[in-house]
Order: structure tokens, then C-alpha cells, then sequence
């Protein structure tokens, strides 16, 4: 999504996502960019999303291991973006769907950015 590219591109210090899921190629360029300029890193995804590629770099934390029946059978739903969190510069982007690129979904979301 171009918010949550945005909000990725001006971190300075740390960004810490929550999602479901994050297969969108552009937040995965921005966070690359964000980790090699020294940007602190910190993501959890659900466990169901294993198969996604690149974001091994990341150390990943996965939520749930998926099996039924177990605690850890719950689901990650959130989508949750902070950026610099301990900052004057903080940001955070909430909303409904996973950070995406199809036009479509961006068309229809609505995501919130709350700053100081």
C-alpha cells in the first residue's frame, strides 16, 4: 500500500509491523531499504504465512503455529505499522486489510495514520 510505503520510507530509527500478512513487493522493497539504511526492524506475521519469500532477512516472528486444536491454533489479524515509536517523528497506520498493491483494495480502504 502507498501509505504504508510512505510511512516505511521516512522511518529513521524503527518500524514494527503486526499483519496477517505482508506480500505486497513495494512494503517489502521499502523495508529493505528502511533495514540496509540501518532502520531497526521488527515483524509479526501470522505462521500460516511461512511461505512467503524475502522476508527471512527480517527475523520474522511468527504468530501461531496453525494446528487445530492447540492455543496457538489462534490467528494474527492485525495490521499494525509504527514507525519510530520513541520519537517525535512517530507514526502509526492502522486499518482492516494486509497492505497491498492492488489497486482495487486500495481504492476501497481506508487506512489511519495517527501522528503527533
Amino acid at each position: 500500500s502507498a501509505a504504508w510505503e510512505r510511512a516505511i520510507r521516512s522511518a529513521r530509527h524503527d518500524i514494527r509491523i503486526a499483519s496477517f500478512s505482508l506480500r505486497d513487493w513495494g512494503v517489502q522493497r521499502a523495508l529493505l531499504a528502511a533495514k540496509q539504511s540501518g532502520v531497526q526492524i521488527r515483524l509479526m506475521l501470522d505462521a500460516k504465512e511461512k511461505d512467503i519469500p524475502n522476508l527471512q532477512v527480517f527475523g520474522v516472528r511468527w504468530f501461531g503455529d496453525g494446528r487445530p486444536g492447540s492455543c496457538q491454533a489462534m490467528r494474527l489479524h492485525a495490521k499494525l505499522l509504527i514507525v519510530d515509536a520513541h520519537s517525535e517523528h512517530r507514526k502509526c497506520i492502522t486499518g482492516s486489510a494486509n497492505p497491498s498493491s492492488f489497486q482495487a483494495i486500495e481504492d476501497f480502504i481506508e487506512y489511519t495514520e495517527i501522528g503527533r
